[in-house]
């Protein structure tokens, strides 16, 4: 328990300092002719869930969102962090591979050092990249609700023009934008 504490504040510590370099990336565009970036927002919707002083992941969250990607053709793991307002993640693909996402969690952090967290592991949703430049995963909602024991039900809103929309307001010389982006649905894998 205490050992995957330790890791998870290692991975934030590590991930906290690549968020500016991935905020370049998303900004700049991408830095050679063989780049491609998988992009989407998320939203949680927590309830019923302890407080642990002031910290609670109760709730509609879009920052601070982890979500880990595997890649399953060699088994790497990527992971994306939402951004604050937009709830939007993106992270560099290689194409042809197919990515499964494997868990998404969050954490409140409260100002006495309180916390608290939810995790769940929706091993169940892939998409492919084929040579897509720009996949677009659209909008995703992650329900979860303590009274149930559910902690995890990722849907898919897809909205893929939303998540275009908030690179081009916020991101308006990306570079990714003069690509065509390819709408994708996370699905089941084909057995």
């Amino acid at each position: 328990m205490k050992r995957a504490f330790l890791l998870r504040i290692i991975a934030a510590v590590v991930i906290s300092m690549t968020i500016p370099a991935c905020a370049t990336v998303l900004k700049n565009g991408p830095a050679t002719e063989s780049d491609r970036l998988a992009i989407g927002t998320i939203r949680l919707r927590a309830q019923n869930f302890l407080y642990y002083g002031d910290a609670t992941v109760n709730g509609s969250h879009v920052a601070g969102i982890e979500l880990t990607f595997r890649d399953l053709s060699n088994g790497e793991i990527v992971r994306a962090i939402s951004q604050p307002r937009t709830g939007i993640f993106f992270f560099t693909i290689k194409p042809g591979r197919t990515y499964q996402l494997t868990e998404v969690y969050f954490k409140d952090e409260a100002s006495n050092g309180a916390w608290a967290d939810v995790t769940c592991a929706p091993t169940e949703l892939v998409f492919a990249s084929e040579l897509h430049r720009v996949v677009n995963l659209g909008k995703l909602s992650w329900e979860a609700d303590r009274s149930v024991q559910r902690y995890g039900s990722i849907a898919m809103q897809r909205q893929h023009e939303e998540v275009r929309a908030i690179v081009e307001e916020r991101h308006p010389d990306s570079g990714w934008l003069s690509y065509d982006w390819t709408s994708i649905v996370l699905k089941r894998p084909e057995n």
